[in-house]
């Protein structure tokens, strides 16, 4: 499924959420309760479906019989994935603030397993022991996806790879590899990441996208969508990226994408456009036996075969839609990233910079005497002094938030041109102050300016920082590097801040910026200088013109004395 499809389906979803919300608030949509699952031997697909108003989660079976919807009013829900054993599902909500969640097969025991606010999470994707969740995160100011793996209770979080990478991830049932969408020079690629030992592999590269990686059951091939051919297809491949073969071919420029094995891998779900809507399909795993399963006036996308509903558990009773309070988040921090290894240990960037802060010696004031005892009189009325308000920042950042970020000011340059990045922080929290730790990778050979506020610094190959925000104060500190050749270049780094003396409660954000520069237009061609003038043409005119005026005279003359 192309990009702007998918897109454009979410986006409706979205946008139908508003109208649903508003509607089940004037009773006009109710929440059914769940039907009991029935026994699929085919295993069951779980979907996403606008046909009720709100993008929800349905789960069906092979056959398209026994539709179920499991979530209820969640805002933004996509990218179900089954559990190893079918007993659970996971899955990103926008309830609250948008994050990875959990749920029985039959949408009971939501549980919600990251607590990161401002962040954009996709394509949770199960390890095949069933003990560890993969997933596409990104911090919403910033211009990169990043694949964290974390354990199956939200615990123990760690960084694979960052960059352009989009939102399709799929886990093979050996647990080696890691399959995800990157975009390179403009396209989308597939790419495979070792989950153990940090280094991807690139499995398509020609011009075109390529999207929705899924692993078959036995690890041995791999269903994406691309549109090589002119509109998006199914296509398959060996799991090292040959023996490229197509499986749909509509004809008619509509999209297929977002592939899906069966347990068996005798059968491959899919999404289509063919007929109007976006609905899912299944066929053959060459490509044969199209059958359409869903078939309304809604749209159907993100489809995921679990294994057999035999393996799930049967609910006893009919279950009900769950009701979800928003629960503050837990204090306990999530363990952070891990850094890229070629940045430094921020804990000793801490020390080091701590020590060159300025800090007052504590004044110790004598103790005043007892003043003798004073009559009591009414406390003058003091009128309150407004609060000076903060001049305007370039991110953005909510009353009682705390923000840090470095964004780009000007990426596309070209050689000669000044590149400008700018670090914004900014501390509105009733808290008391904010230290900010940075560590900033620059291209090899690039000299950085840096200024802002008290800083006037210049770095080559890494710059180091260390800033300090006072409560409802904030700081902007810009880097500019003159571009001395045509690429693409990386800004890489990692930003932690913490609040007062108390560093268990520490934040951080890695930062990859690209930079794009190009070589200069070519000068235009000089004029071609004007023809030197030839005197000696100048005279033979000249001495010409003489000649036959005087040849005119004489003839005048001669006419005269013929006359006279």
């Amino acid at each position: 499924m192309s990009k702007n499809k998918s897109a454009k389906i979410h986006l409706a979803a979205l946008a139908t959420a508003v109208a649903a919300i508003a509607l089940a608030a004037l009773g006009v949509i109710s929440a059914e309760p769940n039907a009991a699952l029935a026994q699929s031997p085919g295993g069951r697909i779980a979907f996403v479906s606008d046909r009720d108003g709100n993008s929800e989660i349905y789960t069906m079976n092979a056959d398209g019989s026994s539709v179920t919807r499991l979530t209820y009013d969640m805002g933004r829900v996509h990218s179900p994935a089954w559990s190893p054993d079918g007993r659970r599902i996971a899955f990103v909500s926008g309830f609250g603030s948008e994050g990875i969640y959990t749920m029985n097969a039959d949408g009971s025991n939501v549980t919600r397993l990251t607590d990161q606010n401002r962040y954009e999470f996709w394509s949770p994707a199960w390890s095949p022991d069933g003990q560890r969740i993969a997933y596409i995160s990104s911090y919403r100011s910033l211009q990169y996806r990043a694949i964290h793996v974390m354990n199956a209770d939200g615990s123990g979080v760690t960084r694979l790879e960052n960059g352009d990478v989009y939102w399709s991830l799929a886990w093979p049932p050996d647990g080696l590899l890691i399959a995800f969408t990157k975009r390179i020079g403009g396209v989308m690629d597939i790419f495979t990441v070792n989950v153990d030992e940090y280094g991807e592999t690139r499995l398509t590269d020609i011009s075109a996208d390529h999207e929705s990686p899924s692993w078959s059951p036995d690890g041995q091939r791999i269903a994406f969508s691309s549109d090589r051919d002119g509109n998006d297809e199914i296509y398959v491949m060996n799991a090292d990226g040959s023996a490229v073969v197509r499986l749909t071919n509509t004809n008619d420029f509509s999209d297929d994408g977002m592939p899906s094995w069966s347990p068996d891998g005798q059968r491959i779900a899919f999404v289509s456009g063919r007929n109007r809507n976006q609905e899912i399909y299944v066929m053959n795993a060459d490509g044969a036996g199209v059958t359409r399963l869903t078939n309304n006036d809604a749209d159907d996308w993100d489809p995921d075969w679990g294994p057999a509903a035999s393996l799930a558990p049967t609910p006893t009773s009919t279950p009900i839609p769950p009701t979800i309070t928003p629960v503050p988040p837990t204090p306990t921090p999530i363990p952070l990233p891990t850094m890229p290894p070629a940045l430094p240990n921020l804990g000793t960037v801490f020390q080091t910079a701590e020590a060159l802060l300025p800090t007052a010696a504590p004044t110790i004031a004598p103790a005043p005497p007892t003043p003798a005892p004073i009559p009591p009189t009414a406390a003058p009325t003091v009128a309150p002094i407004p609060p000076t308000p903060l001049p305007p920042i370039s991110i953005p950042c909510g009353t009682g938030q705390a923000c840090v970020d470095i964004h780009a000011e000007r990426t596309e340059v070209t050689v000669g041109e000044d590149v400008k990045l700018a670090l914004s922080m900014l501390n509105s929290l009733a808290l008391p102050r904010m230290t900010v730790s940075m560590a900033l990778q620059v291209p090899a050979g690039w000299n950085v300016a840096v200024s802002g506020e008290g800083v006037v610094d210049s770095c080559t190959s890494q710059c180091n920082g260390l800033y300090q925000i006072e409560t409802g104060r904030q700081k902007a500190i810009t880097f500019a590097s003159t571009a001395n050749q045509s690429g693409q270049f990386h800004f890489r780094g990692r930003l932690e801040w913490f609040f007062g003396d108390d560093r268990s409660q520490l934040h951080g954000e890695d930062v990859n910026i690209l930079v794009r520069v190009t070589n200069p237009p070519p000068p235009p061609p000089p004029e071609p200088p004007e023809s030197p003038v030839n005197i000696w043409v100048i005279l033979a005119i000249l001495l010409a013109l003489v000649a036959a005026g005087a040849g005119v005279h004489q003839s005048i003359l001669m006419a005269r004395r013929r006359r006279g």
